[in-house]
This record gives C-alpha cells, sequence and structure tokens, in this order.
C-alpha cells in the first residue's frame, strides 16, 4: 500500500510586505495607520500580523494581513484542507472530527463551503459527480484492512500528522496525477512513502 503525504510548511504569520493598491479605488498612494494583531487558528493556536492603511484618493481605511490570513479565525489553510477532506468523500461531520483531533473547532458550513468552492474550481478533475473520480471509502477500509490501496496522510508540520482516509485505487501514480492539479493553488506540497516506511517510524 502506497501512502500519500500532503505536507503544509509551518505557519508564518509575519507581514513584511505592503499592498500594491486600495482595494476600494486601486489607488497606490496608501499611508500606513499602525500595526495589530489576531488570534489565528490553525495546527496551533497563533498570532497573525496586519497592518492598517488609509487610502489617500477615498480616503478608506483598510486591513492588510500576512499570506494565508484573512478577516476570519482560522487560518485559509486550514479551510483549504477541510474542503479538500470533504470534497473527497468525507462527510462534513468526519470532517470536523478529524479536525478536532488537531484542536481546531470548525463549523460544519465552513466545511461545505470550501469543498463546494474547491469541486467548482476544479470541474474537469471532479466531473458532475461529487466524490470525483477518486475518493475516500470508507467501506473498502472496513473490509480489506490496511494492506491495500492507496492512503491520504496529511502533514500541518510541527509534528502534526493525521490520516484522511484510503481510496480503493492500488495504482498510486493514478491518484497522485489525478491530485496535482487539484491541489495546484493550495499551496500543499505532495510527497510519496511506502507502508514500511509510514508504520515503522509512527507518522514522522
Amino acid at each position: 500500500m502506497a501512502v500519500i503525504v500532503l505536507r503544509f510548511d509551518d505557519f508564518q504569520a509575519n507581514l513584511n510586505d505592503r499592498p500594491e493598491r486600495c482595494p476600494y479605488c486601486g489607488c497606490q498612494v496608501l499611508q500606513r495607520w499602525g500595526t495589530g494583531a489576531k488570534n489565528i487558528q490553525d495546527a496551533n493556536q497563533e498570532v497573525g500580523e496586519y497592518h492598517r492603511y488609509h487610502c489617500n484618493a477615498c480616503q478608506h481605511t483598510f486591513r492588510h494581513y500576512a499570506a494565508g490570513i484573512d478577516k476570519t479565525r482560522l487560518s485559509q489553510r486550514i479551510r483549504k484542507l477541510a474542503g479538500m477532506a470533504w470534497a473527497l468523500g468525507l462527510s462534513a461531520r468526519e470532517v470536523m472530527d478529524i479536525f478536532k483531533g488537531f484542536g481546531v473547532e470548525i463549523s460544519y458550513m465552513t466545511v461545505w463551503r470550501e469543498g463546494t468552492d474547491l469541486v467548482e474550481q476544479n470541474k474537469e478533475s471532479f466531473g458532475p459527480n461529487l466524490p470525483g473520480r477518486y475518493s475516500i471509502d470508507k467501506l473498502f477500509l472496513k473490509n480489506h484492512g490496511r494492506g491495500i490501496g492507496t492512503s491520504i496522510l496529511v502533514d500541518l508540520g510541527n509534528g502534526k500528522t493525521t490520516l484522511l482516509g484510503r481510496m480503493d485505487e492500488v495504482d498510486y501514480r493514478k491518484v497522485l496525477d489525478w491530485l496535482k492539479p487539484v491541489l495546484k493553488n493550495l499551496e500543499i506540497q505532495v510527497s510519496l512513502i511506502g507502508t514500511d516506511t509510514l508504520f515503522n517510524r509512527g507518522t514522522d
């Protein structure tokens, strides 16, 4: 059995750039009006930084967040991962339970919204019927133990990993070819390890 690892870089919350233009009028003349911080839920509780700017043209003020952070309390990668798990065939409740194992509280509607958005952006890969060409198969997992198929493991960095589930496709190369375009905008590294490596070393 092959194991496909979806690996995230460690979460970074530092802000080291500035907006190119005002989101309201497009003006490039902006004045910074201070710095703030907000609590962000990722694999760990993080503090995300933002700068506040004032537009000289339209007089609007707005926040500019560090990459991967926006006005919500969850990091963007956590929301995207939840949507991907749903798109691969897990129910919203199952996704919520997986994230509880990380210590992350995520709502049913967030899972559903992120999942449907991901499917909409990848119509060619998913086709007209959910969950798409490949999916996590609970019945297959129950009937075949752990020695066959292709497993999907998520590594959020900081030593936190979890097994999303397993597909009944034994040719991992087909699954990899299908996953790559789906994940291309999610900033997820895709790698492969063998069964012996996974279970002899734990989930490192």
